[in-house]
């Protein structure tokens, strides 16, 4: 039973993460190390240098895959990052799948379903040491959460008392937070976020977190893994506030360019 149990345990470590991608995302991961926007490494370099730090942590990094050419343009050409655009709600902006499942080996034996992951820019207001919160527009949480909720979990996450859930990180720390809504709108991970986002060291507008919803295999409560990836040259991107018209244009450009035409014969 044991020897069963461990190789189910590999499988959910391993995944879907391309193999292709793995010196793509090492070097991705050194690169974030350039504290100067200038300062130009080639792949092969960065391969060598965060496969010695890989070792200092047990030899489990990436924990996230990275596009190469994403990486090499955002490095090389100041247009791509000028040009960049708001990507599809939820979608990784450098357009690479993200895992189905989070590559973090101490929580592996802890949960037992994973949602869809989806991904965040972090904004100002999520890493502010007086608002304490990360949150999670209301598209999302439809979209990526409320099918890993049962409907009580719902109900209660509309309201201002909220659910109590538990957050894992990168290096597998338990957090223990409350899911809830915010401004009659939104949902918020609070009451432990400013913890969770202090030991992470999270910079706005250049980390893009990583979200998974899941369930606890022995409680079956209510969890979520996040993860990050750091973009330095990469700044806000979202618009403050995103009306419906907006959303709709960002989310279905197709069909708001054909009522445009419509509308000018």
């Amino acid at each position: 039973m044991e020897e069963n149990k461990e190789e189910k345990n590999d499988n959910v470590e391993s995944d879907d993460y391309p193999e292709e991608h793995n010196e793509a995302a090492i070097a991705g991961f050194a690169l974030i190390q350039c504290k100067y926007s200038k300062t130009e490494i080639d792949f092969q370099a960065a391969n060598h240098l965060n496969r010695g730090k890989g070792e200092t942590h047990g030899g489990f990094l990436p924990l996230l895959p990275v596009s190469k050419e994403f990486i090499e343009a955002l490095s090389s050409d100041e247009e791509f990052v000028l040009n960049l655009k708001v990507p599809e709600h939820g979608m990784p902006i450098d357009g690479l799948a993200l895992p189905k499942f989070p590559r973090v080996r101490n929580i592996r034996d802890q949960i037992g379903k994973f949602g869809v992951p989806f991904e965040k820019q972090l904004t100002v207001s999520d890493v502010k040491e007086d608002q304490s919160r990360l949150t999670i527009t209301k598209d999302l949480v439809a979209e990526f959460i409320d099918p890993m909720m049962d409907d009580d979990e719902k109900v209660l996450s509309r309201k201002l008392d909220g659910i109590l859930v538990l957050v894992y990180d990168s290096e597998g720390n338990q957090y223990e937070m409350k899911f809830k809504m915010w401004g009659g709108k939104s949902r918020v991970l609070t009451s432990g976020w400013k913890a969770f986002c202090n030991a992470n060291k999270f910079v706005a507008h250049e980390d893009w977190i990583t979200i998974w919803a899941c369930r606890h295999k022995k409680t079956q409560q209510l969890c979520f893994v996040i993860l990050a990836r750091r973009f330095p040259k990469i700044k806000q991107l979202v618009p403050k506030k995103i009306g419906k018209q907006e959303r709709e244009r960002i989310s279905h450009p197709g069909e708001q360019k054909n009522k445009a035409d419509g509308l000018t014969r």
